[in-house]
C-alpha cells in the first residue's frame, strides 16, 4: 500500500475515509454491514425461512448475485463493495471485509459440493479452479521450458527409447 493514509478505523468501529471521498458519506460500517447481513440471512435460511445450522447446505441458492437480489440489496452497491478501490480502503481485520469473504466462500462451497457442469465452469472462471491435467501440463511446460508440444513429445519418446522402455 502506498504511503498515503486512505483511512483508519476508530475504536468505535467507524471507518474514516480520505477527505473528499464521497463513498465515505454513503458507505460506512453502519450502512454496509446491515446490507451484507441481509444477504447472509438469505443464504443461511432454509426454504421454509428458518435459520439452518449448516449455512453451506441451508438452501439451493449458489450464486452470490442471486442472494443479493433475493435480499433486496442493490446489485450495483454489492459490486462496488467488492471492487478493488473499496476493498483497498478497508483494514485487513474489517468486519465488512470478513462478511464479504464469508458470503463468497458460501457460494464457492455450494458450487463445489454440487458438482454440476455449470457450477464447475463457474468455479473455474470466478474462483480460478483448474483441472488437474491443466496444472500438470502447465507444470511440465514450466519445467521443460517453452517448447512446442510436438517437440516435447519427441523428447519424451527419445528418453523412453534411451531407457529401453520402447
Amino acid at each position: 500500500m502506498s504511503g498515503k493514509k486512505i483511512h483508519k478505523q476508530e475504536a468505535g468501529g467507524k471507518v474514516l475515509f480520505k477527505p473528499g471521498n464521497q463513498a465515505a458519506v454513503k458507505w460506512t460500517d453502519e450502512t454496509v454491514i446491515p446490507e451484507i447481513e441481509k444477504v447472509l440471512a438469505v443464504l443461511c435460511n432454509d426454504d421454509s425461512g428458518l435459520e439452518n445450522q449448516n449455512i453451506v447446505r441451508a438452501n439451493d441458492i449458489k450464486y452470490v448475485e442471486e442472494a443479493v437480489l433475493a435480499a433486496g440489496v442493490d446489485l450495483r452497491s454489492w459490486e462496488y463493495w467488492n471492487s478493488g478501490p473499496f476493498v483497498a480502503k478497508l483494514p485487513d481485520d474489517s468486519l465488512v471485509l470478513g462478511l464479504l469473504k464469508k458470503v463468497k466462500k458460501i457460494s464457492e462451497l455450494r458450487c463445489l459440493y454440487s458438482g454440476q457442469a455449470m457450477d464447475i465452469f463457474f468455479l473455474k472462471n470466478k474462483f480460478d479452479y483448474r483441472d488437474k491435467s491443466e496444472q500438470e501440463i502447465k507444470q511440465e511446460t514450466t519445467l521443460k521450458g517453452s517448447i512446442a508440444p510436438e517437440q516435447w513429445l519427441k523428447g519424451m519418446m527419445k528418453d523412453d527409447k534411451d531407457s529401453g522402455a520402447i
